[in-house]
């Protein structure tokens, strides 16, 4: 898997740790040896606990930087920019990242220092899922986020959080200057950082937080594509008159399509094979690649809901 393909693994990525010992393939594994880390359930839980608490050191060293420490408005904007877009959520793909660091990196090259710098770097991801979802939901015309609504909705930003995604980028490059710019690592992650249809609509907005919006948009999404491919003359031109309407009775009229070309079921199937066809590439692995975090991983996108 290349870098970029991480990346967006990490992006559509649930927590990694929810019940990690009920996972059958991990049962199977422990088993037949002991799994390689000492990590326990409460460190992890108190990582998460100290992964929080870096957030807000790494905005002060936003806001003490010499582009806008002397320009006390706009360093006041950067702070609650980036409280609004970065709080809220799992911060799965954060604390995969480091998560990821601390599973795979050999005990004893562990240390406090880059333990830290796991952290920061899990909370630039964080900031970069933020610069794609606050234009993204202008784009949808999005009035949801993570329960909260949308930063473009915001009193006084409107389509000035264009701008501020763009805010949100430059900060991911300032920390990284600022954390990792004096280490052997820092042009690679840079170049790294330089470089999900069905649940929009099946999605559960109790759990996504977010509406989905695509049918509205008429997007080419999955189901979009998928639709057509199915359906019949008679349900082509239905498909033809509504989609892309954004009045709720048009867009029920779609998902009743959706549902009776068996989208869902399609879509399942199509998830069991890829799900059955990665878990036997992981079962291949050498033990010390750690294959229990790929099962980990693994378990939390498959059939996930949000």
């Amino acid at each position: 898997m290349n870098n970029i393909k991480f990346l967006r693994l990490l992006s559509r990525t649930r927590s990694v740790w929810a019940g990690y010992d009920k996972h059958p393939c991990f049962l199977q594994l422990s088993a037949t040896r002991t799994m390689q880390t000492s990590v326990s359930i409460s460190q992890i839980m108190k990582e998460k606990e100290v992964f929080h608490d870096v957030l807000p050191g790494i905005i002060q060293n936003l806001q003490a930087s010499s582009k806008i420490s002397q320009q006390p408005e706009v360093a006041a904007w950067v702070k609650q920019v980036l409280e609004h877009n970065l709080s809220g959520g799992k911060h799965s793909r954060g604390l995969i990242t480091m998560l990821s660091y601390e599973m795979l990196e050999k005990p004893e090259n562990i240390t406090d220092e880059k333990l830290k710098l796991s952290r920061v770097l899990g909370w630039c991801v964080e900031m970069l899922q933020a610069y794609f979802i606050v234009a993204d939901d202008i784009m949808d015309g999005s009035t949801t986020r993570r329960g909260m609504p949308c930063w473009y909705r915001m009193p006084n930003v409107g389509l000035g959080a264009i701008n501020d995604s763009i805010l949100i980028y430059c900060s991911i490059m300032e920390t990284l200057d600022t954390y990792l710019g004096k280490t052997p690592h820092f042009v690679n992650v840079v170049k790294l950082f330089n470089e999900d249809d069905y649940i929009d609509c099946y999605g559960d907005e109790s759990i996504t937080g977010k509406a989905g919006t695509d049918i509205q948009e008429g997007k080419c999404s999955w189901l979009a594509v998928t639709a057509l491919k199915h359906c019949n003359e008679a349900q082509r031109a239905l498909f033809a008159q509504y989609y892309g309407r954004k009045e709720p009775e048009h867009v029920a009229i779609i998902k009743r399509l959706y549902d009776e070309l068996r989208l869902p079921e399609i879509y399942r199937e199509e998830e069991t094979l890829v799900h059955d066809n990665i878990m036997s590439k992981v079962r291949s692995l050498p033990s010390e690649t750690a294959p229990v975090f790929f099962y980990k991983l693994i378990d939390r996108i498959y059939k996930r809901k949000h």
